[in-house]
C-alpha cells in the first residue's frame, strides 16, 4: 500500500467517486426543485384563474348540477383537485366528489391576510406526495372564501428515485473505469520515477555512470535531468580526484628522487672531503652550493604553494616601473643565458609602464616564466620579451608543449616534466597562477611543439 502507483489510483478513485456523488446529488435536487416549481407556478395560474367564476360556485340560486359542471371543468382544466372553501374555512365543494372532505374545515388565517399560500402538508390527506396551492377569493374586495388546488407529485418522487439508481449504476461504472484508468496512469506516471529510484540505487552503490535517460519535459523530467547532472559532476570529480591523486604521488616520488639526487652528491663530498679522499677544493664547494641551491629552491616551491592555496599569503600592492623589473630580472638571469649561449630581447614602449601590484610577487612570477622560458630554449636560442600597456608577452623558440598536455599545466601536481624533457616538477606554474589571480590579472600561454611557446599576462581582466 505505500506503494505510489497504488496510491494514485485509490486517489483517482476517490476523487471520482466523491465528484460524481456530489455533482448527481445537486443535480437530482435542482431537478426535482425545477420540476415542482413549475408544477407549482402552473397550479397558482390556474387557481388564479379559478377564483373569477369561484363566487358563482357559491352561490345558492344555481342548481347542484350546474355546480359539479363547472368543478368538473375546472377539474379538467388544471387535472388536480380542487377545492373551494368558505371564509370561515369550511370546505364547500370538491371536484371528487370525496364527501370526507366536504366540511371539513382548514386553517386559512394566512389567505384571510391575502396571501397566496404553496404547501405539501395535504400529503398526509391523499395518502400520495401532493403539491398544494391556494389563493384567496375577493368578492367587492372582501375575502370570502379560497381555492385550493392539489396535485400529485409521485411522479416528480419517481422519477427522483429512477435517477437515483441511474446515478448509483453511473457511479459504479465511473469507479471500475477510474480504476482501469488510474492503472494505466499510475503505470505510465512512475515509470519515470521507478527510473530515477534505480539510477539513484546505482549511485548508492558507488556507480555514479548510471543515467536515468527520462526525457520528459516536466518537473520529473526537471528532476531526473537534475540527478543525471549531479551523477555525472560526481563522477568527473571523483575521476578528477583520482587523476590528482596519481599526480601527487608521482609528484612526490619525482620530488623525493629529485632531493635524493643533490644530497647524494653533497653527501658524497662531505664524505670524500672528511676521509681525505678527495681534496677541498673551489670547484668541490661550488658544486655543493649548486646542490644546495636547487635543494632549497624544490623546498621554497612547495612551501609556496602550501601558504596560496592556504588563502594567509596577503598581497601588498604598490606603484612601480615595470620595465625597470623586467631589466634587472634579465641582468641577474643573463649569467643562466650566457652558458647556453641564448639571447634574450627586450621590447619595451616609449613611456613607462607603471603597475599597481605586489612588487616582489610579480617578479616571483614573471621569473618563473623567463627562467621557463630560457630553460627549454635550445642552445643559441633567442627569448624575447614585449611590454605592452596592458600586457606583457614571453616568447621563445624551444621545444614547446604538447597540445593534450597544455590545458593542464597550471594545475597542481601536474609533472611538466612529462612535456619538458624531464625538467621541472608543475609547481612554478601553479604557484605563478596562483599569485596572477589573486591580483585579478589574466594568463594564456600559446604553444606548438618544436616551434616555441607564447606566455602572455594581462594586467587588466
Amino acid at each position: 500500500m505505500n506503494r505510489i502507483s497504488v496510491k494514485l489510483i485509490i486517489g483517482i478513485t476517490v476523487i471520482v467517486l466523491i465528484s460524481s456523488t456530489l455533482s448527481g446529488l445537486l443535480y437530482l435536487n435542482n431537478y426535482k426543485q425545477f420540476i415542482i416549481t413549475q408544477k407549482q407556478n402552473e397550479l397558482l395560474k390556474r387557481c388564479e384563474q379559478i377564483t373569477n367564476f369561484s363566487v358563482a360556485i357559491n352561490d345558492k340560486d344555481i342548481s347542484f348540477g350546474r355546480r359539479m359542471q363547472m368543478i368538473r371543468l375546472v377539474d379538467e382544466l388544471t387535472d388536480s383537485v380542487v377545492w373551494v372553501v368558505d371564509k370561515k374555512g369550511m370546505v364547500i365543494f370538491d371536484s371528487n366528489d370525496d364527501f370526507r372532505f366536504v366540511r371539513a374545515k382548514i386553517d386559512i388565517s394566512n389567505i384571510k391576510n391575502g396571501e397566496k399560500i404553496t404547501t405539501q402538508d395535504f400529503t398526509s390527506f391523499f395518502k400520495q406526495n401532493t403539491l398544494t396551492v391556494a389563493v384567496p377569493i375577493y368578492s367587492f374586495n372582501e375575502i370570502v372564501g379560497a381555492v385550493y388546488l392539489h396535485t400529485s407529485i409521485d411522479d416528480v418522487y419517481r422519477t427522483y428515485q429512477e435517477y437515483k439508481y441511474y446515478l448509483i449504476n453511473i457511479l459504479l461504472f465511473s469507479i471500475f473505469l477510474s480504476v482501469i484508468l488510474g492503472a494505466l496512469y499510475s503505470i505510465v506516471f512512475t515509470k519515470n520515477i521507478e527510473k530515477m529510484k534505480k539510477t539513484v540505487d546505482e549511485i548508492s552503490k558507488g556507480n555514479y555512470k548510471v543515467r536515468t535517460n527520462v526525457t520528459s519535459n516536466d518537473e520529473v523530467g526537471e528532476l531526473a535531468r537534475t540527478l543525471d547532472k549531479m551523477a555525472g559532476d560526481i563522477d568527473t570529480q571523483i575521476e578528477e580526484n583520482r587523476r590528482l591523486s596519481q599526480m601527487s604521488k608521482d609528484l612526490v616520488a619525482n620530488v623525493s628522487h629529485e632531493f635524493k639526487t643533490p644530497l647524494t652528491l653533497i653527501r658524497g663530498y662531505i664524505e670524500n672531503i672528511k676521509d681525505n679522499t678527495v681534496e677541498a677544493s673551489e670547484k668541490i664547494y661550488d658544486r655543493i652550493l649548486d646542490n644546495t641551491g636547487s635543494l632549497e629552491k624544490m623546498v621554497n616551491e612547495v612551501l609556496d604553494l602550501s601558504k596560496l592555496e592556504s588563502g594567509k599569503v596577503e598581497i601588498n600592492t604598490e606603484e612601480f616601473e615595470l620595465d625597470e623589473m623586467i631589466k634587472n630580472i634579465i641582468k641577474e638571469m643573463s649569467l643562466i643565458a650566457t652558458k647556453r649561449n641564448i639571447q634574450i630581447n627586450l621590447d619595451v614602449s616609449n613611456a613607462p609602464t607603471i603597475l599597481e601590484a605586489d612588487y616582489i610577487k610579480i617578479k616571483q612570477v614573471l621569473i618563473i616564466f623567463i627562467d621557463n622560458a630560457i630553460k627549454y630554449s635550445r642552445d643559441n636560442g633567442v627569448v624575447t620579451i614585449i611590454l605592452k600597456t596592458d600586457c606583457i608577452e614571453i616568447l621563445d623558440e624551444g621545444i614547446g608543449i604538447n597540445a593534450g598536455i597544455l590545458p593542464h599545466i597550471f594545475e597542481r601536481f601536474y609533472q611538466a616534466e612529462l612535456s619538458r624533457s624531464g625538467k621541472g616538477y608543475g609547481l612554478g606554474l601553479c604557484i605563478a597562477k596562483h599569485i596572477l589571480d589573486m591580483h585579478k590579472f589574466m594568463v594564456n600561454i600559446e604553444s606548438e611543439e618544436n616551434k616555441g611557446t607564447k606566455v602572455t599576462i594581462l594586467f587588466k581582466s
